[in-house]
């Protein structure tokens, strides 16, 4: 039993992760996917999607998500592939994204204004050429005896005498 408590540590840490996951991704695919449309700008339908108010309060044709409910709720019917009034208009997100967004409004359309936050894109490092001097050894192997030593730099394998004061032969 002592051998299992880590084990079952991990998978309870693990799931503790399954379970809060959904909701970063959710407004990542909600910001993707419609805020261009449905923000206090444009408003599309009359739907704010950029708050968690205007998500709620819904549109000119009522609301669009009702929580822990993910079936009846708008919101995710308009993302089925042959739903009539079809969101995005000129896209089709994929099973997983579906997925996700119908789990966020299952577990009752928690707001994550973190997860929408812009983050910077990632610095580019322009890698250069190795210097000529630079001879990492990929491999190395030792003779059972212990006399020999093989290591292998690029497209070369040289073999050391160890028994012999390093010799290369």
């Amino acid at each position: 039993m002592e051998k299992m408590k880590p084990i079952i540590l991990s998978w309870l840490l693990f799931s503790g992760f399954l379970l809060n996951a959904g909701t970063p991704e959710a407004m990542v695919l909600l910001k993707a996917n419609c805020f261009s449309c449905h923000n206090p700008d444009k408003k599309k339908g009359k739907l704010d999607l950029t708050t968690p108010e205007g998500l709620l309060r819904g549109g000119e044709e009522g609301k669009v998500v009702v929580p822990g409910k993910a079936a009846v709720s708008r919101l995710v019917q308009t993302l089925q592939a042959g739903a009539d009034a079809h969101m995005p208009p000129k896209d089709q997100l994929s099973s997983r994204a579906i997925t996700a967004l119908e789990e966020w409004v299952n577990k009752g359309v928690e707001w994550d204004a973190v997860a929408l936050k812009d983050r910077p894109s990632p610095k580019v490092e322009q890698l250069n050429f190795l210097p000529p001097s630079y001879e990492p050894s990929l491999a190395v192997a030792l003779s059972p005896d212990g006399k020999r030593l093989a290591v292998g730099r690029a497209n070369r394998v040289i073999v050391h005498d160890i028994a012999d004061k390093n010799k290369i032969l």
